[in-house]
């Protein structure tokens, strides 16, 4: 498994996989409990290696089908020279503007289309798997970018949204070490150190976590997702006080969300600090009606405070059929 993660990571591109899929197979035979990996060559043959060429993401969203940040190719639509790149450059931006409409059905057959007419488009890949990404369709949306990545493996961006699809997918020993590519080629690379903190937490690493999303917040001081990360990380390690302030920073963000009011709420809770925690749990449910989680919560904080009438009306709410019994 260390040599597949250290040729992974190498320094030079010809000391990595091919592409994705060879790292894939290398990591799944490697994770094999009855097979022994055989030492990897530390280069490529010449005769087998790739032009460098990339893909993208979304943050707990994606981040939208944009050109990578470090992509090696430099224009934004990427496409060879005996196809017809009006049309492709049209398809992809019809695409992006699917994108923002979140109508990913209809984004994700303008990409398509893109790919029909130049199959080695980069950006027509990426935007394809940020289409399926968005779906919910991860397992589609990480083979997407997993073309885009042939085509440019130098892009940060592509690498972070094949860490979020894989940490969508549970494959989290996977997802991390496409975080530390991303950042091997950008270090200051707030979405990758974000990414990596999410996958420490769910490998259960809370202090490595700590230290990613605390580095993100070095390159961005607003970025929402490291805020409500370290609150995630500081609850795991029960430093509840600091899981507070980290989520209340979160909101001074983006004050507007629902799952930090509710974060804030369940710290405040550990704390005993219960009516704290209702005012947020008002928040919560203000910004959505529907939440079960902020509900479940409330109801929880009203018998806490021997308030059992409130505490029923918070569970019906809590139900799939709210109110009906």
């Amino acid at each position: 498994m260390d040599l597949v993660i250290q040729r992974a990571l190498a320094p030079r591109p010809e000391e990595r996989f091919i592409n994705m899929m060879d790292f894939m197979q290398a990591f799944d035979l490697a994770c094999r409990p009855t097979t022994k990996m055989r030492p990897l060559p530390s280069t490529i043959p010449s005769e087998v290696r790739t032009s460098p060429q990339g893909r993208n993401m979304t943050s707990s969203a994606i981040v939208s089908a944009g050109t990578s940040r470090n992509s090696s190719v430099n224009q934004q639509y990427v496409s060879r020279s005996h196809v017809n790149t009006g049309t492709v450059r049209e398809k992809c931006r019809e695409g992006d503007q699917y994108l923002k409409m979140q109508h990913y059905s209809q984004a994700l057959s303008a990409y398509e289309e893109a790919l029909r007419i130049d199959p080695h488009n980069f950006y027509a890949w990426n935007g394809k798997g940020t289409a399926l990404y968005n779906q919910g369709n991860y397992r589609k949306a990480l083979e997407a970018y997993q073309h885009a990545t042939d085509i440019d493996p130098e892009s940060a961006t592509v690498w972070v949204s094949a860490g979020l699809a894989l940490n969508r997918l549970q494959r989290y020993q996977q997802a991390l070490v496409h975080f530390e590519r991303a950042l091997s080629i950008d270090p200051h690379y707030v979405a990758a150190w974000n990414g990596k903190g999410d996958a420490q937490l769910d490998m259960n690493m809370p202090d490595d976590a700590l230290n990613s999303y605390q580095q993100a917040l070095t390159y961005d001081s607003r970025s929402f997702q490291a805020w409500n990360g370290l609150g995630h990380a500081r609850s795991s390690l029960r430093d509840y006080p600091g899981s507070v302030e980290a989520y209340t920073r979160a909101l001074l963000v983006n004050s507007r969300s629902a799952v930090a009011w509710c974060n804030k709420a369940e710290a405040l809770m550990r704390l005993g600090h219960n009516r704290a925690a209702l005012d947020a749990l008002n928040e919560a449910t203000e910004m959505d009606k529907g939440y079960i989680r902020a509900w479940t919560l409330k109801a929880e904080v009203y018998e806490s405070l021997g308030n059992p009438q409130e505490a029923q009306k918070a569970r019906r709410r809590a139900r799939p059929w709210g109110t009906i019994n």
